[in-house]
């Protein structure tokens, strides 16, 4: 069902994007890597072509997470069990991520290589005279590093996929039991149509 307003279509992307953040581990790691680069390209004041460069190299990756899971889900949705072209469409999805990410790390090196000398400098002096862009900046990093650390616990992966779980078994036993109940009224069929048949034989 469609969206009935442009407000809801960006409700409906929003929660995509935080359900996305969520329930992905490697989504969590890219968001992080992510900001890192494009925190270090602003403190090495990197000119406006190559941070948008940055920019669009770090999308790039997000958005290709993001399908990546969204195949995934509708992967798991539709299968119930393993299937071989289930694997082949995941594969397929989890290698464009790579393919984005090995093209997103060769950007960054080639940007930030000729300035690896000047990054220590550069971040020495930003973290002895923090001004409060600094600090706001830092506190994000160490609140996303913090939440991609804890999300690797054993208590919080089986908390949330648990709930990932419960919530495809349900859809898959809706499934499941209107097919349990059409197999119930064929037989039903067929037995009536065999009980037709055997009283029409007797009559005759």
């Amino acid at each position: 069902m469609k969206n009935p307003t442009l407000w809801a279509s960006f409700r409906a992307a929003m929660a995509g994007l935080l359900q996305s953040a969520a329930a992905g581990r490697n989504m969590r790691f890219h968001w992080l890597a992510g900001y890192t680069v494009l925190l270090i390209g602003f403190w090495l004041d990197l000119p406006a072509v190559e941070m948008l460069i940055l920019f669009l190299v770090v999308s790039q990756v997000l958005a290709a997470e993001m399908i990546n899971t969204a195949v995934e889900t509708v992967t798991d949705l539709a299968t119930g069990r393993f299937h071989p072209l289930a694997k082949k469409a995941k594969d397929i999805a989890a290698g464009a991520v790579l393919v984005s990410s090995l093209a997103s790390v060769s950007v960054a090196l080639f940007i930030f290589l000729p300035r690896i000398g000047s990054l220590p400098g550069v971040l020495g002096a930003r973290l002895a005279h923090p001004d409060a862009v600094t600090v706001l900046e830092v506190s994000g990093f160490v609140a996303m590093l913090v939440y991609w650390a804890v999300s690797l616990t054993p208590g919080w992966a089986r908390q949330h996929m648990g709930r990932a779980d419960a919530t495809r078994d349900g859809a898959r036993g809706t499934g499941h039991g209107e097919g349990a109940v059409r197999r119930h009224d064929g037989g039903g069929g067929d037995r009536q149509a065999r009980r037709r048949t055997q009283l029409g034989g007797g009559n005759k």
